[in-house]
Parts: C-alpha cells; structure tokens; sequence
C-alpha cells in the first residue's frame, strides 16, 4: 500500500487536532483545501481522480440520510453508478450520457431544495458535486491555492461534496443562516464524520490512484 506523502500526513494530523479544538467540530475548508491539493495538481488526471474518490466516499457516506426519506429513488445511487462507468472508460458516449444524467438530476435538485427533506437533499447535493469533479468543473483551480476563504464565504452553490456530506450525516450544518449553532446539528455526529474523513477517506482516496 503507498504510503501517504509527509506533507499529506501532517495535514491530516493538523484537520485532526483542528476538528477537536473547534467549537463546532468542523474541519475548516482551508484546510480541506489543503488536502484536495496534495491530491495531485489542477486537471491533472490522478488527482482528479483522487478528488473524485475522496468526494464519492463522502457522498456514500451520506446517502442513508436519502434512503430514510425517499426509500424508492435510487436517482443519486444510478448518477455515481454512471459516474463509476466514465471513470472505467473514459469514453465520449460515456462522458455525453453522464453530462445528461447530471444536468436532469441539477434540475430535480432545484426542484427540491426547499423541501423539508433537508438531510436527504444535502445527501444529494454532496452527489452532485462529486459528479461534478469528474465532469471538471467544481474543483477550481483557485480552490487548490485560496487558503483564505471559509464555507460560509461562499454561497451554496459553491459548497463542496464533503460539507454538504457532513450536514447529512449531522443532520444540519453546523451553523444557521444567522451564523448561529444550528439547533438540528449532531455536533457529536459532525465530529464523527470529519475524524472519519481524515483518518479513513483521505488515505483512502490518495491510495486508490
């Protein structure tokens, strides 16, 4: 098995005591962003792939909170599924049909995303940006270099695969739209979430490509 890169390992290490020390239990995005980079460099093809598994491990991770609210819909599960296809091909065919799948699965999103199945939605939503990954368009490059910004700098569109993942898996996110704790947060279950995705997911991933 290869063994993680020192400047890979620290950062798992400084997410580690970072989630422990926090008062929310969040592992900030800098340095998620951090990570992604040591993933490989923008566009380059390991680590994009790299990015893509970390992302999809995390939507898995999810995807209970949408079996419990919509338990005969398998939509996102079908969209990874096609997602694993084009990763195992590479093909155009492969590439246009996930393209589509995508753009309908945005839609249902945007049909949904006021309902009250709110940990389901964000099960979904970490989906959808994990396709995106694959599809090249929701890991920017200034994403691997802006160690500044924090998720609530940015709007909801902007989020990434894992945050929406650690609000499924919680519960909410960590914070209301006041900035306030968020009352429907598992603070114990967000915790949970980010330890595993720093001492399970992160290696994981690295060593998948």
């Amino acid at each position: 098995m290869m063994p993680l890169p020192q400047q890979l390992t620290s950062l798992v290490a400084e997410g580690l005591r970072s989630v422990d020390t926090h008062p929310n239990n969040e592992l900030i995005l800098p340095l998620r962003r951090k990570i992604w980079a040591q993933m490989g460099p923008y566009r380059d093809s390991q680590g994009v792939l790299r990015r893509y598994d970390l992302a999809r491990q995390c939507a898995q991770k999810a995807m209970p909170a949408w079996v419990d609210a919509f338990p005969d819909d398998n939509s996102p599960l079908q969209l990874l599924e096609q997602c694993d296809a084009y990763v195992s091909s590479q093909s155009l065919d492969s590439r246009n049909l996930l393209n589509l799948k995508s753009d309908k699965f945005s839609m249902f999103l945007d049909l949904h995303m006021m309902d009250d199945e709110e940990r389901a939605i964000n099960a979904a939503c970490s989906v959808y940006h994990t396709v995106r990954i694959i599809l090249g368009d929701d890991v920017p490059q200034y994403a691997l270099t802006n160690f500044e910004e924090m998720d609530e700098d940015l709007d909801l569109f902007r989020w990434d695969s894992s945050y929406y993942a650690s609000a499924a898996f919680a519960g909410n996110f960590p914070v209301d739209y006041q900035g306030e704790r968020n009352e429907d947060c598992d603070y114990n279950k967000l915790e949970e979430f980010w330890c595993w995705y720093l001492n399970e997911a992160v290696p994981s991933a690295y060593q998948a490509f």
